[in-house]
């Protein structure tokens, strides 16, 4: 009928591997970095927040700081020195 359609399969994946490794209950009690604010951190990122993260995902962009900024949300912390994620209690690394 000459449309496109195109769907993201990437946060499909990372929510898959994620439910591979875990339990869902274990899950919504992690604390979960993500290295990156490009299409695959955004992947990411939805990914988590369908587990009903009910503590923190932080973001960390080494080579772009300011993309993680447009990121953040509710729940998301965004991290602009790597020793700053050294205390947080990180389970997950993405």
């Amino acid at each position: 009928d000459n449309r496109l359609y195109g769907e993201n399969t990437d946060w499909r994946a990372i929510h898959s591997l994620l439910l591979q490794r875990f339990h869902r209950e274990n899950l919504i009690s992690c604390n979960a970095s993500i290295i990156g604010a490009g299409g695959t951190a955004r992947a990411a990122l939805y990914a988590l927040k369908q587990f009903s993260f009910i503590k923190t995902i932080f973001l960390y962009n080494p080579r772009h700081p300011l993309r993680s900024f447009q990121l953040s949300g509710p729940g998301v912390e965004v991290i602009t020195e790597e020793n700053n994620l050294n205390d947080k209690e990180i389970q997950i690394i993405i």
